[in-house]
């Protein structure tokens, strides 16, 4: 997979320095989804699936886009929020759009109910407004 943005410009830099910064310590990592791996980030930065947020602090939302070529300009189409960072398959063009954000959300039971609910309502409404995988688990086990 190939890390782009908007109109086929590299992206920011600063977003893909906060990106991988904030991954966890020992993400569950992958080259085949059938067979989760956990390593040091430093090796699992090298598959090409990797967890990219802790079981209960969300730092980055990202939404899993199966459109092929509809894929890269879909937030555009539907006038939504431009991804700090865009990383598309070359080979079927399907994407994934990562936001990142400013403040983590605590999500687990002992977390404030307010900013998850309203966490929760944004990541809903955005899934429906793109037309991206409701199913997707981000690897967040």
């Amino acid at each position: 997979m190939s890390i782009m943005h908007s109109h086929q410009t590299p992206p920011n830099q600063a977003s893909i320095i906060h990106f991988l910064a904030n991954l966890p310590p020992k993400p569950y990592c992958s080259d085949d989804l059938r067979r989760l791996n956990i390593r040091p980030l430093k090796t699992a930065i090298k598959y090409p699936y990797i967890q990219h947020n802790d079981p209960y602090n969300v730092r980055c939302v990202v939404f899993n886009m199966d459109l092929g070529a509809d894929s890269f300009h879909q937030f555009e189409d539907k006038m939504t929020a431009t991804p700090n960072i865009i990383v598309q398959n070359p080979e079927n063009l399907n994407c994934h759009y990562i936001y990142l954000l400013k403040t983590p959300v605590w999500v687990n039971d002992t977390g404030r109910q307010a900013p998850q609910a309203y966490f929760n309502a944004i990541k809903h409404a955005m899934t429906a407004k793109l037309s991206a995988d409701s199913r997707y688990k981000w690897l967040n086990l």
